[in-house]
């Protein structure tokens, strides 16, 4: 998803510094990385790299806030696809958590950056929990609209923020591992808390 993402959007030169900084941090890691590295890559001088980026932090939050704005977009998406509450859910979680991690891991300095978005972009990633968090309420009150689910005296919104909150709890300790989680074993998880959630929720409940 990283290097598919589009950045037709963007002021050319700008485009051009985020693609060569992606290059830069996934083979060489943020820490080691230098404004020189940057401005190298993208085929610019330094003084013309700080004309659009102040320093390395700013490209690398300005680069975590369209990448995991396109995972919300598409974890939107194959929501949207699918009427069954079990395969929405799975697929959903994987949208959103398990291809993000599982390509972010397969770099060589993806422990280093997950690190680094840990640090420098906090705020980013809250808001990307809300965005997460509506669209899975929005496709919950849908559900429960169609007949799909019934959630009694539960509030959808309550649901959303609940399973997103267990998804980051089973991500982060992945078998006690942190980063270092296995993806597979992940996804076997959340798996069973998205057929768990439709047994529990389902019409038949």
């Amino acid at each position: 998803m990283m290097s598919d993402m589009t950045f037709n959007e963007l002021d050319p030169r700008r485009a051009a510094v985020l693609k060569a900084a992606l290059d830069v941090f996934t083979n060489y890691g943020f820490r080691r990385t230098t404004m020189d590295d940057i401005a190298r890559a993208a085929g610019m001088s330094r003084p013309a790299l700080y004309t659009h980026f102040r320093n390395k932090e700013a490209i690398f939050r300005t680069f975590v806030e369209m990448f995991l704005g396109a995972v919300a977009q598409n974890a939107r998406s194959v929501l949207a696809e699918r009427a069954s509450i079990a395969e929405g859910l799975e697929a959903f979680f994987d949208a959103a958590f398990v291809a993000p991690f599982r390509e972010l891991m397969a770099t060589p300095h993806g422990m280093e950056l997950a690190g680094v978005n840990e640090d420098l972009c906090g705020d980013i990633t809250e808001e990307w929990f809300a965005d997460l968090e509506g669209a899975l309420r929005d496709w919950l009150d849908g559900a429960v609209a169609d007949g799909r689910m019934k959630l009694g005296g539960l509030k959808s919104a309550v649901l959303a923020r609940l399973l997103i909150n267990a998804v980051e709890g089973i991500k982060s300790r992945g078998g006690g591992k942190g980063h270092h989680a296995d993806p597979e074993a992940v996804t076997a998880e959340l798996t069973l808390l998205a057929q768990m959630t439709a047994r529990a929720y389902g019409p038949r409940a």
